[in-house]
């Protein structure tokens, strides 16, 4: 595979230098580099040809690349490329970090995210029939055979870019597919903590092992989020912004409506301008 050269320029028509991206390994391509974006690269090794007629720069492992800022006039269609057949219909991708703070409230807005943190997570139990709650594997309320409980899980998240962090809020299916989890292991899941019959909450300072197994599972679950840090597509409203509430007042709050895997390879199919085709 051919190294990847990025043509730095301070201005349009000014000379440029090369920066390329050697001791990269298995790093992720980073997200928003495209021809014309403004970019801050730091922590790379600077050379000299054996000539010494040029002078180019190369990645190091402590090297970082944070795009500024994308133009808007890019011929590369990344979702297309990058994105499964229903992300068609969610318009335009935006930078959540940039735009999310600007929005008016209501306003849908998607991207993609990797670095996320789960800051609360609350789970509870009840019978998808009556509504009532559980308490050792029964409803309390009509204690119908066989039971039928409810997993209901809902998340306050953080996730950062270069540009800021922003709040998410999910809930069941979303929180589902964040911890990566298939229908059959939820169904077990939401009979392991209907056996408990008390809501859950987390994150906690630390482990205990006398909690119950559906805690301890949705604890180990969320320190596996953290550790993953893989790449989603998140279809997003922003939330109308109460005064009294105090809780994280500086970051823009967003209610997750679709969360979706980006289609593998996440790659660029198009390259110019001083970006090589690997």
């Amino acid at each position: 595979m051919k190294n990847i050269v990025l043509k730095l320029r301070a201005a349009p028509g000014c000379n440029g230098v090369s920066l390329y991206f050697t001791k990269w390994g298995c790093r992720a391509y980073p997200y928003g580099l495209v021809p014309g974006a403004q970019v801050c690269a730091m922590f790379v090794s600077k050379h000299e040809s054996r000539s010494s007629s040029f002078t180019y720069f190369q990645t190091t492992e402590f090297t970082t690349i944070e795009v500024l800022h994308i133009p808007h006039t890019v011929d590369i269609n990344t979702v297309s490329n990058t994105c499964s057949r229903p992300l068609a219909s969610w318009g335009d991708i935006c930078i959540l970090g940039k735009d999310a703070e600007y929005a008016a409230a209501g306003s849908i807005l998607w991207g993609t995210f990797s670095t996320i943190k789960i800051l609360t997570l609350m789970a509870t139990t009840s019978c998808s029939k009556c509504g009532s709650f559980f308490r050792s594997g029964c409803c309390v309320g009509c204690n119908l055979y066989p039971a039928s409980p409810k997993l209901s899980v809902t998340a306050a998240c953080c996730i950062e870019d270069s540009f800021g962090k922003i709040l998410i809020f999910m809930k069941d299916d979303q929180v589902c597919q964040l911890l990566g989890l298939s229908k059959p292991y939820w169904d077990v899941l939401t009979k392991v903590i209907s056996h408990d019959g008390s809501k859950i909450e987390l994150p906690q300072s630390q482990w205990n092992p006398e909690d119950p197994i559906g805690k301890q599972v949705l604890q180990a679950l969320l320190k596996t989020v953290e550790i993953r840090q893989l790449p989603f597509h998140i279809l997003c409203r922003k939330m109308n912004v109460n005064k009294t509430d105090t809780m994280y007042a500086d970051m823009p709050k967003l209610n997750c409506l679709q969360l979706q895997k980006p289609r593998p390879p996440f790659s660029f199919s198009v390259f110019k301008k001083g970006i090589s085709q690997p």
